[in-house]
């Protein structure tokens, strides 16, 4: 076709564009926990899911084409709305409603995704503490939820909206292969694994992983500057990891991992008050009784205090920041502690 790019830079935006709009397949695998029958209902999910979307943005693209034509898409700011002055006539205040629906869907899938992200990694001790308290009645991670609204309006203010989407996927698609790379050595050293893993054919992690290194590749030729910034964004993660969170530091940087825990000692107490939150140790308490208190036999046998006690026992919890206090300088001293043992054992 006339004005067709071939070349690997025009080839590589087009396919970080592309698999930007298709990555809610990403979605559901970080709320595997909160999805009853995952080995069942995952795979048809996405294979549903998939199929409908792409049937959906391949008939929309193609009206586009007849209805507009080619040089029209390219001097229109927004296709959809040229698209709808055009052909949708007295339909067409309608389609600023439709998008905003669009964009609920779409920020509603951001925040579940990466506040879920937050919450397990904190909670595997990866990330600050204070990340993985959630609220005890809704069950909903609340901090991580704030600090991943804080964290996109302020790259909201980057600037140049392309430049951060080819950043941003291109740390995505990096970590990805780091993703398969472990996944492909777990396979091959046959490690356990959870009884509901989803197991594909071992060729289907070593395609995409090609994938992604070819993307990760061909941007780091075309686009050098973006990529350093990306990699020095993830380097800095990974020098606060070994600062504030490795078990086997050296003891020298002993005082830095000392302050790092005192202070998220406090912050964990601040959020816990703020955000009318729980560390997952109290939380996963109080719904376990909660459960146990409104479940139908207690109904059945005229417990109507079920919720009196609930209520008690999230009084009396919320009461105990002190001990969840106690509890955590506790733990980051039994780190510093593994720390200095690990030292000695090298020594």
């Amino acid at each position: 076709m006339e004005g067709t790019q071939v070349r690997p830079s025009h080839i590589r935006a087009a396919l970080f564009a592309g698999l930007f709009s298709y990555d809610g397949w990403d979605v559901l695998n970080f709320g595997t926990e909160e999805i009853e029958k995952p080995k069942r209902t995952m795979p048809l999910a996405i294979i549903v899911g998939m199929s409908l979307v792409a049937f959906i943005f391949l008939a929309t693209n193609i009206s586009f084409f007849v209805v507009l034509g080619i040089d029209q898409m390219k001097s229109s700011v927004a296709v959809a709305d040229t698209f709808a002055t055009a052909k949708l006539d007295k339909f067409y205040s309608v389609l600023p409603f439709l998008i905003c629906i669009l964009l609920i869907g779409s920020m509603n899938t951001s925040l579940f995704c990466a506040s879920r992200y937050l919450l397990v990694a904190a909670r595997q001790g990866h990330l600050p503490a204070f990340l993985s308290c959630s609220n005890t009645e809704h069950n909903s991670p609340r901090v991580a939820i704030f600090i991943s609204v804080t964290l996109s309006f302020l790259l909201s203010f980057t600037g140049n909206l392309s430049q951060l989407i080819n950043c941003v996927s291109f740390c995505q698609w990096l970590q990805r292969i780091f993703t398969m790379l472990v996944l492909l050595w777990i396979r091959f050293h046959n490690k356990s694994i959870h009884p509901d893993a989803i197991q594909n054919p071992i060729i289907m992690p070593i395609v995409f992983m090609i994938i992604c290194a070819t993307l990760v590749m061909t941007t780091v030729i075309a686009d050098t500057h973006m990529c350093s910034i990306g990699g020095s964004v993830a380097l800095g993660g990974l020098v606060f990891y070994f600062l504030f969170f490795y078990t086997h530091s050296p003891s020298a940087i002993k005082g830095i991992k000392t302050f790092g825990c005192n202070a998220n000692n406090k912050i964990t107490i601040y959020t816990q008050i703020v955000f009318n939150v729980m560390p997952p140790e109290f939380s996963e308490e109080i719904t376990r009784s909660y459960q146990v208190n409104l479940s139908p036999t207690s109904k059945v046998n005229g417990n109507t205090d079920s919720i009196t006690k609930f209520e008690s026992i999230r009084t009396e919890t919320l009461k105990n920041n002190a001990v969840s206090q106690q509890f955590s300088e506790e733990k980051s001293k039994s780190i510093i502690i593994g720390s200095n043992n690990g030292m000695k054992d090298i020594g």
